[in-house]
């Protein structure tokens, strides 16, 4: 993260050095999600833009991975999702409603 200064007002800016669209299995109600990874430090950080409801509260459930490479914070992000996917489960199929996409993923 880095901090820039335009006309009085500090903003705060990530650069996004890879967005993968990955395809989703079967079992899931929608064909592909994105995993956007951001630079952080020495480390990338990488987040799917959905998450699933959490069935306790109804809030959902934002994951992320940080790692050493753009490829594995990439990889652990969706192995993450997948476990939380599968912590949830409905006793049926899931439907798109069981999820929420995320618009900008990074910032969680």
């Amino acid at each position: 993260m880095s901090d820039i200064e335009i006309q009085g007002h500090q903003y705060v800016y990530q650069k996004i050095v890879a967005e993968y669209r990955v395809s989703a299995p079967a079992y899931l109600p929608f064909g592909f999600f994105t995993v956007r990874v951001v630079e952080q430090g020495s480390s990338f950080k990488a987040t799917p833009d959905i998450a699933v409801r959490d069935l306790r509260c109804g809030g959902h459930l934002a994951v992320h991975a940080t790692a050493a490479t753009v490829e594995e914070a990439a990889i652990e992000a969706i192995r993450q999702l997948y476990l939380e996917i599968a912590k949830q489960d409905r006793g049926r199929e899931l439907e798109v409603s069981d999820f929420v996409w995320i618009a900008n993923p990074v910032e969680h």
